[in-house]
């Protein structure tokens, strides 16, 4: 995995992190409230692939079970 992939993922699990505890819901019209903590890790495995993906993934779990 390059730095690139790394500062990535750095990136994109902090922006996933502050949108957990910084809620940020959009309403639908059937009533649910979708939020956006999974946008960036998504992101993140679209540009860095499926090791990174996982990666971000995994970081992520980990970062929401100290956070929450």
């Amino acid at each position: 995995m390059s730095s690139r992939e790394i500062a990535l993922i750095g990136m994109m699990l902090g922006l996933s992190l502050m949108l957990e505890v910084i809620p940020i819901e959009m309403p639908t019209m059937w009533g649910m409230k979708i939020d956006l903590v999974a946008v960036p890790i998504i992101m993140a495995y679209l540009l860095t692939g499926f090791v990174g993906g996982l990666t971000a993934v995994f970081l992520l779990f980990v970062g929401l079970g100290i956070v929450s």
